[in-house]
C-alpha cells in the first residue's frame, strides 16, 4: 500500500479504518481494528459477506485514474523487468505500457520473455475470489503447493535478482 498512498489510496491501516467505520456500531463492539480482523468479519459474519467487502474495495481502488510520480519514474526505469506487488490497485498497469500481468500460473505461458512483468501475489479486484485479504486467505496462501509454477517464478526472481523494496514499512505481520 505504501507506494500507492502517493496516488491517494489508503494505507492498510486506513483501509482497516474505512472498513471498520462501515460497520454498524453493534458490529464494531469488541472487534479489533486491524485489516485482517475487519476483513474476516466482513467475509465470515457480515450479512453480505465477501461480496460486500469486494464492492467497498472496488469503490476505493477503482476510482478515477490516479497520478503517481513514483509509478511514472519506475516506468522510465526499464531495467526493472519484473515487479512483484501485493497491491490491489492498477497503478502499475496504468503507468507502465505493455506490462504483462501475472496473477496465476496460467498467465506465465502468455507472458513474453523479454517483456516487463507485474506479478500480483495478492491478486486484484478483477479477480475478487482470488484476493488475499482475510486471515483465511493468508492461511490458504501459506498452505498451497509452492511447487506451483507461479510460486516457482517468484522463487526464481527472488533467487536470481536483486530485490528493491519500495513502499514497504515492515508493519505488515505477513
Amino acid at each position: 500500500a505504501g507506494l500507492s498512498m502517493e496516488a491517494d489510496y489508503p494505507s492498510a491501516g486506513e483501509l482497516a479504518k474505512i472498513l471498520f467505520e462501515g460497520l454498524l456500531i453493534a458490529e464494531r463492539e469488541g472487534l479489533q481494528r486491524d485489516l485482517l480482523t475487519v476483513s474476516d468479519y466482513y467475509v465470515n459474519r457480515h450479512k453480505k459477506g465477501r461480496d460486500e467487502l469486494v464492492l467497498i474495495l472496488k469503490n476505493i481502488f477503482k476510482k478515477k485514474e490516479q497520478r503517481s510520480e513514483s509509478h511514472e519514474i519506475i516506468q522510465k526505469m526499464a531495467f526493472f523487468k519484473t515487479i512483484i506487488t501485493t497491491n490491489y490497485d492498477e497503478l502499475f498497469e496504468n503507468h507502465i505500457n505493455g506490462i504483462q500481468i501475472i496473477k496465476e500460473s496460467k498467465h506465465l505461458s502468455r507472458a513474453k520473455s523479454n517483456s516487463r512483468k507485474l506479478i500480483k501475489i495478492h491478486g486484484d479486484l478483477n479477480s475478487p475470489k482470488k484476493l488475499i485479504l482475510t486471515q483465511g486467505d493468508y492461511s490458504k496462501l501459506y498452505n498451497i503447493n509452492h511447487q506451483d509454477p507461479f510460486w516457482g517464478k517468484i522463487n526464481v526472481e527472488l533467487a536470481e535478482k536483486g530485490v528493491l523494496f519500495i513502499g514497504y514499512g515492515f508493519n505488515d505481520p505477513n
